[in-house]
């Protein structure tokens, strides 16, 4: 084998390993792709759920503040009749 063999074959050796290291590379490159891609959708998904609680315990609010006004209403409404029983009673 001559030097000028040696020589190509340490180039061709030098190819397959930079070619290996490039390919490698892009595999790495696709896989974190597809890590991010998985952390984007977890993401989404995560602002999705997150805005949903935040309509239910807005509506959660919404029914205790209507549940809060008709208690009130109801005691007036019984107050009001019992101080027109009363007054009916005292002028009667």
């Amino acid at each position: 084998m001559s030097f000028l063999d040696q020589i190509a074959d340490i180039g061709g050796a030098v190819l397959d390993t930079v070619t290996a290291g490039i390919g490698a590379q892009g595999t790495n490159i696709t896989a974190q792709a597809d890590v991010n891609a998985a952390q984007a959708q977890a993401i989404a998904a995560n602002t999705a759920i997150k805005a949903e609680q935040a309509r239910r315990a807005e509506e959660r609010k919404d029914r205790q503040a209507e549940v809060f006004r008709v208690v009130i209403y109801s005691i007036l409404g019984l107050s009001a009749i019992a101080l027109i029983a009363y007054i009916a009673k005292k002028y009667r």
